[in-house]
This record gives structure tokens, C-alpha cells and sequence, in this order.
């Protein structure tokens, strides 16, 4: 069961990469995500990359996700 704690998107692109955050495409949106942020069913990691990102609810709450 999932956390309520935790938000979940599907189909998340990255547009760049580096050390500490991913700038990603999400719901039409363009967001930085720190990469200690990032939790675990997360499949997204390097540029270019297609796929889940699971970050905390709060998180998603200040960049607008939900």
C-alpha cells in the first residue's frame, strides 16, 4: 500500500541532470528535484531518463505537483 506521505508520477523525463538535483518534466511542468529527495520505486536517475519519481508529499506540495 502506498504512503500517504508520498507522492508517485509516472511517465517523468529528465532534462538535466547533475550531483545534487534532477531538473525534471512532469505534469507539463519543469521542476528541480534534490536528489536526497528522491525515494525509494524511483527509476529516474540520469539525463535523458523515462520513468517513475517518487518524492514526499510536502515536496510536492511546494513545486505544485498536486
Amino acid at each position: 500500500m502506498p504512503s500517504p506521505d508520498l507522492c508517485t508520477f509516472a511517465d517523468v523525463e529528465v532534462v538535466n541532470a547533475t550531483g545534487t538535483a534532477l531538473i525534471v518534466r512532469v505534469k507539463q511542468l519543469r521542476v528541480t528535484v534534490p536528489r536526497h529527495d528522491l525515494q525509494d520505486g524511483t527509476t529516474i536517475r540520469n539525463d535523458g531518463d523515462r520513468g517513475a519519481l517518487v518524492i514526499p508529499r510536502w515536496l510536492a506540495d511546494t513545486l505544485g505537483l498536486t
